[in-house]
Protein backbone atom coordinates (compact mmCIF):
# COMPACT_ATOMS: atom_id res chain seq x y z
CA UNK A 1 0.00 0.00 0.00
CA UNK A 2 1.37 3.34 -0.96
CA UNK A 3 0.59 6.62 0.62
CA UNK A 4 1.72 10.04 -0.64
CA UNK A 5 3.27 12.50 1.81
CA UNK A 6 1.27 15.35 3.24
CA UNK A 7 2.61 18.58 1.79
CA UNK A 8 2.49 21.83 3.72
CA UNK A 9 3.04 25.08 1.91
CA UNK A 10 2.62 28.56 3.52
CA UNK A 11 -0.60 29.13 5.44
CA UNK A 12 -2.69 26.65 3.48
CA UNK A 13 -2.71 23.08 4.75
CA UNK A 14 -4.10 20.20 2.73
CA UNK A 15 -3.93 16.61 3.93
CA UNK A 16 -3.34 14.32 1.00
CA UNK A 17 -3.12 10.55 1.22
CA UNK A 18 -2.84 8.12 -1.69
CA UNK A 19 -3.25 4.34 -1.29
CA UNK A 20 -2.80 1.62 -3.86
CA UNK A 21 -6.20 0.21 -4.81
CA UNK A 22 -8.04 2.22 -2.10
CA UNK A 23 -10.17 5.30 -2.90
CA UNK A 24 -10.18 8.22 -0.51
CA UNK A 25 -11.34 11.79 0.01
CA UNK A 26 -8.95 14.68 0.62
CA UNK A 27 -10.00 17.10 3.33
CA UNK A 28 -8.28 20.25 4.48
CA UNK A 29 -8.65 23.16 6.80
CA UNK A 30 -9.55 26.83 6.16
CA UNK A 31 -12.49 25.95 3.91
CA UNK A 32 -10.23 24.28 1.34
CA UNK A 33 -11.30 20.76 0.43
CA UNK A 34 -10.64 18.53 -2.56
CA UNK A 35 -11.51 15.03 -3.67
CA UNK A 36 -9.24 13.28 -6.17
CA UNK A 37 -10.24 10.19 -8.13
CA UNK A 38 -8.64 7.79 -8.69
CA UNK A 39 -5.92 8.01 -6.06
CA UNK A 40 -3.96 5.15 -7.63
CA UNK A 41 -3.46 4.11 -11.24
CA UNK A 42 -1.94 0.67 -11.86
CA UNK A 43 -1.44 -1.02 -15.20
CA UNK A 44 0.58 -3.72 -16.97
CA UNK A 45 2.36 -2.26 -20.01
CA UNK A 46 4.77 -3.16 -22.80
CA UNK A 47 7.89 -1.31 -23.99
CA UNK A 48 7.20 1.17 -26.86
CA UNK A 49 3.52 1.31 -25.88
CA UNK A 50 1.40 4.40 -25.22
CA UNK A 51 -1.52 4.61 -22.78
CA UNK A 52 -3.95 7.39 -21.88
CA UNK A 53 -5.46 8.01 -18.45
CA UNK A 54 -7.44 10.64 -16.59
CA UNK A 55 -7.86 12.04 -13.07
CA UNK A 56 -10.86 13.96 -11.78
CA UNK A 57 -10.56 16.58 -9.05
CA UNK A 58 -13.58 17.93 -7.20
CA UNK A 59 -13.43 21.27 -5.37
CA UNK A 60 -15.51 21.08 -2.21
CA UNK A 61 -14.24 24.39 -0.87
CA UNK A 62 -15.77 27.84 -1.12
CA UNK A 63 -13.33 29.39 -3.60
CA UNK A 64 -12.15 28.57 -7.09
CA UNK A 65 -8.59 27.32 -7.57
CA UNK A 66 -6.18 26.91 -10.47
CA UNK A 67 -4.15 23.69 -10.28
CA UNK A 68 -1.09 22.62 -12.27
CA UNK A 69 -0.04 18.99 -12.98
CA UNK A 70 3.44 17.82 -12.05
CA UNK A 71 4.95 14.32 -11.69
CA UNK A 72 7.73 13.21 -9.33
CA UNK A 73 9.59 9.92 -9.52
CA UNK A 74 9.50 7.62 -6.48
CA UNK A 75 12.88 6.19 -5.52
CA UNK A 76 11.66 3.69 -2.93
CA UNK A 77 9.14 3.09 -0.19
CA UNK A 78 10.40 3.65 3.35
CA UNK A 79 9.89 1.34 6.35
CA UNK A 80 6.96 3.54 7.44
CA UNK A 81 5.33 2.75 4.05
CA UNK A 82 5.71 6.32 2.80
CA UNK A 83 7.05 6.90 -0.74
CA UNK A 84 10.46 8.55 -0.97
CA UNK A 85 10.60 10.95 -3.91
CA UNK A 86 13.75 11.44 -5.96
CA UNK A 87 15.49 14.71 -5.09
CA UNK A 88 17.53 17.09 -7.24
CA UNK A 89 17.07 19.41 -10.17
CA UNK A 90 17.17 16.58 -12.74
CA UNK A 91 15.37 14.05 -10.56
CA UNK A 92 12.37 13.80 -12.88
CA UNK A 93 14.23 14.15 -16.19
CA UNK A 94 14.26 10.36 -16.62
CA UNK A 95 12.06 7.41 -15.68
CA UNK A 96 8.27 7.52 -15.36
CA UNK A 97 7.79 11.22 -14.56
CA UNK A 98 9.46 12.21 -17.83
CA UNK A 99 7.28 9.88 -19.91
CA UNK A 100 4.06 11.76 -19.09
CA UNK A 101 2.45 14.45 -21.26
CA UNK A 102 -0.64 16.43 -20.22
CA UNK A 103 -3.58 17.43 -22.36
CA UNK A 104 -4.28 20.33 -19.99
CA UNK A 105 -1.40 22.49 -18.74
CA UNK A 106 -3.62 23.71 -15.89
CA UNK A 107 -7.08 23.09 -14.41
CA UNK A 108 -9.42 25.89 -13.37
CA UNK A 109 -11.58 24.24 -10.72
CA UNK A 110 -14.51 26.42 -9.56
CA UNK A 111 -15.90 26.25 -6.03
CA UNK A 112 -18.33 23.34 -5.85
CA UNK A 113 -17.26 22.19 -9.30
CA UNK A 114 -14.81 19.72 -10.81
CA UNK A 115 -12.29 19.31 -13.60
CA UNK A 116 -10.55 16.39 -15.29
CA UNK A 117 -6.88 16.01 -16.13
CA UNK A 118 -6.11 13.89 -19.19
CA UNK A 119 -2.59 12.60 -19.63
CA UNK A 120 -0.66 10.13 -21.75
CA UNK A 121 2.26 7.90 -20.80
CA UNK A 122 4.60 6.90 -23.63
CA UNK A 123 6.86 4.06 -22.52
CA UNK A 124 10.28 3.90 -24.22
CA UNK A 125 11.52 0.82 -26.04
CA UNK A 126 14.39 0.36 -23.58
CA UNK A 127 12.26 0.69 -20.41
CA UNK A 128 13.55 -1.75 -17.81
CA UNK A 129 11.26 -4.65 -16.81
CA UNK A 130 9.49 -4.47 -13.47
CA UNK A 131 7.82 -1.71 -11.47
CA UNK A 132 7.94 1.99 -12.31
CA UNK A 133 6.59 4.40 -9.70
CA UNK A 134 5.77 8.11 -9.60
CA UNK A 135 3.48 10.54 -7.86
CA UNK A 136 1.22 12.67 -10.05
CA UNK A 137 0.28 15.88 -8.25
CA UNK A 138 -2.06 18.78 -8.84
CA UNK A 139 -0.37 21.77 -7.28
CA UNK A 140 -1.42 25.35 -6.66
CA UNK A 141 2.11 26.49 -7.48
CA UNK A 142 2.96 26.76 -11.19
CA UNK A 143 5.71 24.21 -11.98
CA UNK A 144 7.93 26.82 -13.71
CA UNK A 145 8.22 28.93 -10.52
CA UNK A 146 11.23 28.44 -8.29
CA UNK A 147 10.82 26.68 -4.97
CA UNK A 148 9.52 29.06 -2.31
CA UNK A 149 8.39 31.77 -4.75
CA UNK A 150 4.67 31.08 -4.22
CA UNK A 151 2.31 29.79 -1.58
CA UNK A 152 0.53 26.59 -2.53
CA UNK A 153 -0.37 23.00 -1.81
CA UNK A 154 -0.28 19.65 -3.57
CA UNK A 155 -2.82 16.87 -3.87
CA UNK A 156 -1.80 13.74 -5.67
CA UNK A 157 -2.14 10.13 -6.73
CA UNK A 158 0.28 7.23 -7.15
CA UNK A 159 1.18 5.78 -10.56
CA UNK A 160 2.44 2.20 -10.75
CA UNK A 161 3.19 0.54 -14.06
CA UNK A 162 4.39 -3.04 -14.38
CA UNK A 163 6.69 -3.25 -17.41
CA UNK A 164 6.74 -6.58 -19.23
CA UNK A 165 10.02 -8.41 -19.77
CA UNK A 166 12.41 -10.26 -17.49
CA UNK A 167 10.42 -9.75 -14.31
CA UNK A 168 12.12 -10.98 -11.13
CA UNK A 169 9.99 -11.75 -8.09
CA UNK A 170 11.86 -12.72 -4.94
CA UNK A 171 10.59 -11.81 -1.49
CA UNK A 172 12.45 -13.11 1.57
CA UNK A 173 11.77 -13.18 5.29
CA UNK A 174 14.31 -10.92 6.95
CA UNK A 175 13.15 -11.06 10.58
CA UNK A 176 10.30 -12.32 12.75
CA UNK A 177 10.57 -11.58 16.45
CA UNK A 178 8.92 -10.17 19.53
CA UNK A 179 10.09 -7.04 21.33
CA UNK A 180 10.77 -9.11 24.49
CA UNK A 181 11.60 -12.69 25.36
CA UNK A 182 9.67 -12.70 28.64
CA UNK A 183 6.54 -10.64 29.30
CA UNK A 184 5.25 -9.73 32.74
CA UNK A 185 1.83 -9.04 31.19
CA UNK A 186 0.14 -10.37 28.02
CA UNK A 187 0.95 -7.45 25.71
CA UNK A 188 3.04 -8.89 22.88
CA UNK A 189 4.33 -6.96 19.86
CA UNK A 190 5.43 -8.97 16.82
CA UNK A 191 7.70 -7.45 14.16
CA UNK A 192 7.75 -8.93 10.67
CA UNK A 193 10.35 -7.75 8.17
CA UNK A 194 10.31 -8.91 4.57
CA UNK A 195 12.89 -8.00 1.91
CA UNK A 196 12.06 -7.56 -1.76
CA UNK A 197 14.98 -8.79 -3.87
CA UNK A 198 13.02 -8.56 -7.12
CA UNK A 199 12.36 -5.76 -9.62
CA UNK A 200 8.62 -5.45 -9.07
CA UNK A 201 6.43 -4.49 -6.14
CA UNK A 202 5.81 -7.10 -3.46
CA UNK A 203 2.61 -7.15 -1.42
CA UNK A 204 2.97 -9.76 1.37
CA UNK A 205 -0.02 -10.61 3.51
CA UNK A 206 -0.65 -13.48 5.90
CA UNK A 207 -1.21 -14.77 9.41
CA UNK A 208 0.61 -15.25 12.68
CA UNK A 209 -0.55 -18.45 14.41
CA UNK A 210 0.17 -18.63 18.16
CA UNK A 211 0.22 -21.93 20.07
CA UNK A 212 0.65 -22.53 23.80
CA UNK A 213 2.98 -24.96 25.60
CA UNK A 214 0.52 -27.81 25.00
CA UNK A 215 0.47 -27.28 21.24
CA UNK A 216 -3.01 -25.73 21.20
CA UNK A 217 -3.57 -22.80 18.83
CA UNK A 218 -4.76 -19.85 20.87
CA UNK A 219 -4.84 -17.03 18.30
CA UNK A 220 -4.44 -16.11 14.62
CA UNK A 221 -3.41 -12.54 13.78
CA UNK A 222 -3.52 -10.78 10.40
CA UNK A 223 -0.27 -9.39 8.99
CA UNK A 224 -0.36 -6.35 6.67
CA UNK A 225 -4.14 -6.21 6.55
CA UNK A 226 -3.98 -2.88 4.66
CA UNK A 227 -1.79 -4.43 1.93
CA UNK A 228 1.21 -2.10 2.13
CA UNK A 229 3.71 -2.88 -0.63
CA UNK A 230 7.49 -3.24 -0.65
CA UNK A 231 9.36 -1.57 -3.48
CA UNK A 232 12.17 -3.38 -5.34
CA UNK A 233 15.44 -3.81 -3.42
CA UNK A 234 13.98 -2.54 -0.16
CA UNK A 235 12.53 -3.85 3.10
CA UNK A 236 9.02 -3.70 4.50
CA UNK A 237 8.29 -3.73 8.21
CA UNK A 238 4.96 -4.76 9.74
CA UNK A 239 4.00 -4.70 13.43
CA UNK A 240 1.22 -6.83 14.92
CA UNK A 241 -0.01 -6.60 18.51
CA UNK A 242 -1.45 -9.42 20.60
CA UNK A 243 -3.35 -8.57 23.78
CA UNK A 244 -5.19 -11.73 24.82
CA UNK A 245 -8.08 -11.54 27.25
CA UNK A 246 -8.19 -13.59 30.41
CA UNK A 247 -5.40 -15.41 32.18
CA UNK A 248 -2.44 -16.60 30.07
CA UNK A 249 0.86 -18.00 31.29
CA UNK A 250 3.72 -20.12 30.01
CA UNK A 251 5.73 -20.66 26.86
CA UNK A 252 4.24 -19.74 23.47
CA UNK A 253 5.34 -20.34 19.89
CA UNK A 254 4.37 -18.14 16.95
CA UNK A 255 4.55 -19.03 13.26
CA UNK A 256 4.17 -16.37 10.56
CA UNK A 257 3.26 -17.32 7.00
CA UNK A 258 3.13 -14.65 4.28
CA UNK A 259 1.67 -15.08 0.81
CA UNK A 260 2.93 -12.84 -2.03
CA UNK A 261 0.84 -12.65 -5.24
CA UNK A 262 2.98 -13.04 -8.37
CA UNK A 263 2.63 -11.30 -11.72
CA UNK A 264 1.80 -14.57 -13.50
CA UNK A 265 -1.10 -15.24 -11.13
CA UNK A 266 0.65 -17.65 -8.77
CA UNK A 267 1.76 -17.11 -5.17
CA UNK A 268 5.00 -17.21 -3.22
CA UNK A 269 4.90 -18.27 0.45
CA UNK A 270 7.51 -17.45 3.10
CA UNK A 271 7.42 -18.30 6.81
CA UNK A 272 9.35 -18.07 10.08
CA UNK A 273 9.04 -19.11 13.76
CA UNK A 274 9.69 -17.37 17.08
CA UNK A 275 8.84 -18.05 20.74
CA UNK A 276 8.34 -16.14 23.96
CA UNK A 277 7.20 -16.46 27.58
CA UNK A 278 4.36 -14.84 29.47
CA UNK A 279 5.01 -14.89 33.22
CA UNK A 280 2.60 -12.48 34.95
CA UNK A 281 4.55 -11.41 38.03
CA UNK A 282 1.43 -10.04 39.73
CA UNK A 283 0.35 -13.70 40.01
CA UNK A 284 3.66 -15.55 40.14
CA UNK A 285 5.05 -13.19 42.80
CA UNK A 286 2.35 -13.85 45.43
CA UNK A 287 2.36 -17.60 44.69
CA UNK A 288 6.13 -17.90 45.08
CA UNK A 289 6.00 -15.69 48.17
CA UNK A 290 3.30 -17.88 49.66
CA UNK A 291 5.31 -21.06 48.98
CA UNK A 292 8.41 -19.50 50.51
CA UNK A 293 6.46 -18.46 53.62
CA UNK A 294 4.90 -21.93 53.92
CA UNK A 295 8.29 -23.68 53.72
CA UNK A 296 9.82 -21.22 56.16
CA UNK A 297 7.04 -21.78 58.69
CA UNK A 298 7.30 -25.54 58.17
CA UNK A 299 11.05 -25.38 58.77
CA UNK A 300 10.59 -23.43 62.03
CA UNK A 301 7.92 -25.87 63.26
CA UNK A 302 10.20 -28.84 62.48
CA UNK A 303 13.05 -27.22 64.39
CA UNK A 304 10.81 -26.59 67.40
CA UNK A 305 9.53 -30.16 67.29
CA UNK A 306 13.05 -31.59 67.13
CA UNK A 307 14.22 -29.50 70.08
CA UNK A 308 11.31 -30.69 72.20
CA UNK A 309 12.09 -34.30 71.32
CA UNK A 310 15.75 -33.82 72.19
CA UNK A 311 14.85 -32.44 75.60
CA UNK A 312 13.32 -35.82 76.61
CA UNK A 313 15.89 -38.13 75.06
CA UNK A 314 19.08 -39.31 76.83
CA UNK A 315 21.98 -41.65 76.10
CA UNK A 316 22.39 -43.38 72.78
CA UNK A 317 18.77 -42.89 71.82
CA UNK A 318 19.28 -39.17 72.17
CA UNK A 319 22.26 -39.35 69.82
CA UNK A 320 20.13 -41.17 67.25
CA UNK A 321 17.45 -38.53 67.59
CA UNK A 322 20.03 -35.83 67.03
CA UNK A 323 21.16 -37.53 63.85
CA UNK A 324 17.53 -37.77 62.65
CA UNK A 325 16.88 -34.15 63.48
CA UNK A 326 19.96 -33.10 61.63
CA UNK A 327 18.73 -35.07 58.59
CA UNK A 328 15.36 -33.31 58.68
CA UNK A 329 17.05 -29.94 59.07
CA UNK A 330 19.22 -30.54 56.02
CA UNK A 331 16.18 -31.51 53.93
CA UNK A 332 14.36 -28.34 54.90
CA UNK A 333 17.45 -26.27 54.16
CA UNK A 334 17.76 -27.83 50.69
CA UNK A 335 14.09 -27.13 49.93
CA UNK A 336 14.41 -23.52 51.00
CA UNK A 337 17.63 -23.14 48.98
CA UNK A 338 15.99 -24.51 45.85
CA UNK A 339 12.97 -22.25 46.24
CA UNK A 340 15.21 -19.26 46.79
CA UNK A 341 17.22 -20.11 43.65
CA UNK A 342 14.01 -20.37 41.60
CA UNK A 343 12.81 -17.00 42.87
CA UNK A 344 16.14 -15.33 42.12
CA UNK A 345 16.25 -16.93 38.65
CA UNK A 346 12.72 -15.73 37.79
CA UNK A 347 13.49 -12.21 38.99
CA UNK A 348 16.70 -12.07 36.94
CA UNK A 349 14.91 -13.30 33.79
CA UNK A 350 12.03 -10.88 34.29
CA UNK A 351 14.14 -7.80 34.91
CA UNK A 352 16.73 -8.65 32.24
CA UNK A 353 14.42 -9.69 29.41
CA UNK A 354 11.18 -8.05 30.46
Amino acid sequence: MLRSNTILRGAVVVACSAMLMTPFAVFAQNKVSFNLSPTTIEDKVEPSSEHSYSMRVENRGDQGTVLYPVARNIATIALDHQPVYVEGADANATELASWITYSESMLDVPAGGSATLHFTVKFPADARPGSHLAGLFLTQKPPDLKEGSAVGFDIGAILHFQMAGDVKEDTRMRAFLTDKLIYGSPNVIFTVEAENKGNTLSRPQGLIDITDMFGKKVESLLVNETAYVISPNSTGKYEVKWQPEGFVIGHFEAVVALVIPLVDGGNQTISSVTSFWILPMNIIGPVVGGLFTFILVLYVLIRLYVRRQLAGVVGTRGGGAVRGARGISRLAAVAIGLLFAIIVGLLILFFYFG
